[in-house]
């Protein structure tokens, strides 16, 4: 993935919805330099075998709800006409980013797989989105 620039004067949500359409955006939070989004992604023959590494998900489960986090530079939370450099990273990608992330966010997201110590084996992805996900609730102070 790469970087991303572009003009807008459209507010910080409708940003994250043109972007991630026809993705289904479920919630958003902002930070001063990054975003995240719970985004639903649907199953689909393509998608399944990696999502099933990652997350917690049933047999019947037709999608699974993951964090996209957005890191940018420009004024993403301003308003008028403005530049924004734009890079999307999956949780599992073990971005340094929380884009504002609560306990609420964190709450709507499928629930991982356990993860193994590193020390025993502890799989990538899976890892890093364990990671990612203790150190975003770390930085609302368990909130």
């Amino acid at each position: 993935m790469g970087t991303t620039t572009f003009h807008t004067d459209k507010t910080a949500k409708d940003v994250i919805a043109h972007e991630f359409a026809p993705l289904d955006v479920t919630a958003t939070a902002f930070g001063d330099t990054s975003a995240v989004a719970a985004v639903r992604i649907p199953l689909t023959e393509e998608n399944t075998e990696a999502l099933r590494r990652v997350y917690a998900l049933s047999e019947a489960a037709e999608s699974a709800t993951v964090a996209i986090i957005v890191k940018h530079d420009g004024t993403l939370n301003g308003r008028g006409p403005r530049s924004v450099s734009w890079k999307e990273m999956p949780e599992e990608m073990n971005p340094y980013y929380w884009g504002g992330a609560t306990k609420a966010f964190l709450d709507q997201l499928t629930p991982l797989l356990p993860c193994p110590s590193p020390e025993a084996g502890g799989a990538l992805p899976l890892h890093w989105a364990h990671d990612w996900r203790t150190a975003a609730r770390a930085s609302q102070g368990g909130a």
